[in-house]
């Protein structure tokens, strides 16, 4: 099977630096974080949203790719990021 270049935005990210983009497929609103960003640019990756991430996917019997250390790293600083007026007990 052929190598599918996507990348899946989020519908929304509050993570620094993310940028909107537009599905590719259907035309909706999606987010990349600065690293999926930098992963775009580098390897000439079509956005697509989830929905049609799964879609492509499903019918191409295709894994995802694993996250990158990168990726991985401005999820867990998002997730653990204080919140005003959002106790962590």
């Amino acid at each position: 099977m052929s190598e599918q270049n996507i990348i899946i935005g989020a519908p929304q990210s509050s993570i620094p630096g993310s940028r909107p983009f537009t599905c590719e497929d259907c035309g909706a609103d999606v987010h990349l974080a600065p690293s999926g960003q930098q992963l775009r640019s580098e390897r000439n990756l079509r956005v697509l949203c989830l929905r049609c991430g799964l879609a492509l996917a499903s019918e191409s019997g295709e894994p995802f790719e694993r996250l990158t250390p990168e990726q991985i790293e401005e999820i867990v600083e998002e997730a653990t990021a204080p919140r005003p007026g959002i106790h962590p007990w």
